[in-house]
């Protein structure tokens, strides 16, 4: 509008359009006409977004926008003989030649190239539009897998775990009774910590490793011969956030592999670290390995799995989970971005 303006202005200083006084080329010709045209592509605007919504063939929309075209050069043109008629010199003869195929030819290139760009325009809109709402539902979509994977995790590792537990305290119930009243308390705050946090997603690495001592404490009667727990923790690290229950799991999946005799011995070091924006754990479990059953190594493969779902879920591709076996130790490495 505002080009228009200016190349309306410039011909009427030059001497051109002496039958067009100021406010008719202001009111009318700039105006009045871009203002239908505007009107116009709002209508234009919702068929383009009825388009979208009902997927509609890309050869039929060629064929809708070009007889939108046609239609455009009528109603703009229409309206303005309609009003010239009424309010300046013309007659019939002039309004209907106004709207005639001569005058159509005359401005045809104007119109649909003003038709076309704005078209295109509201279509690059609303495909961008398109686009972010198809990355949101993705995003969403992701996120519910991700609580899903937590879910389905903690439920695969919760009775597991707490058939071990109540085992292991009935059996040190007959040993030493205080023992077993210790061992039921830690096992109680172990299971409040673990419903606080069942709705949370990530955890920070302080409340995540009293989780895996309460755990380490709780299990270690199984092995009255000897378990050894040591941590190595690079400093200013505590408050950074990690999935939730991740390590408790993995070392509870791992102990599955060594044998529970009176004189095993089970060591367990943990490593963590900051290295170019990762953070890195090394969990080292060592002791005598045991043959495990078919249902066993099922349910290891299963946990395993579940814990890969769920990082891919939090992180994508960017992440590493590795477990080797070295002698007559486990290594697993978690690498997680910070």
């Amino acid at each position: 509008m505002l080009l228009k303006m200016c190349q309306l202005v410039y011909f009427k200083s030059q001497g051109f359009l002496k039958n067009m006084t100021w406010f008719e080329i202001f009111a009318y010709a700039v105006f009045m006409k871009w203002l239908l045209v505007l009107v116009f592509m709002l209508f234009i605007n919702q068929i383009v977004k009825w388009t979208f919504q009902k997927n509609i063939n890309w050869i039929v929309r060629v064929f809708i926008h070009l007889f939108l075209s046609f239609f455009l050069f009528y109603f703009v043109f229409s309206i303005e003989s309609l009003y010239k008629y009424t309010f300046g010199n013309f007659t019939v003869k002039q309004a209907l030649h106004d709207i005639s195929f001569d005058s159509f030819m005359i401005a045809f290139v104007e119109i649909f190239l003003t038709y076309f760009a704005l078209v295109g325009i509201i279509h690059a809109y609303h495909y961008i539009k398109k686009l972010k709402k198809i990355e949101q539902q993705k995003s969403q979509i992701q996120l519910q897998l991700a609580h899903s994977n937590m879910r389905i995790f903690k439920i695969q590792m919760q009775p597991g775990f707490i058939f071990n537990t109540l085992k292991s305290v009935s059996k040190q119930i007959e040993i030493d009774e205080k023992k077993s009243q210790d061992l039921i308390a830690d096992f109680g705050d172990l299971f409040r910590t673990i419903i606080r946090y069942k709705d949370n997603d990530f955890i920070t690495l302080k409340k995540e490793l009293q989780l895996l001592e309460k755990f380490n404490t709780i299990v270690s009667i199984r092995y009255p011969n000897g378990f050894a727990y040591t941590k190595s923790i690079e400093k200013g690290l505590e408050n950074i956030l990690i999935p939730t229950m991740l390590l408790q799991p993995i070392q509870e999946n791992l102990l599955k592999n060594f044998s529970l005799k009176k004189n095993s011995k089970i060591t367990v070091q943990i490593a963590i670290y900051k290295k170019n924006n990762y953070l890195h754990i090394d969990l080292t479990n060592s002791g005598e390995f045991i043959q495990l059953t078919e249902d066993e190594l099922l349910i290891k493969e299963t946990l395993t799995q579940s814990l890969h779902n769920r990082l891919q879920s939090l992180y994508k591709n960017n992440y590493t989970y590795l477990c080797n076996l070295f002698n007559n130790k486990i290594v697993t490495e978690i690498k997680i971005p910070i």
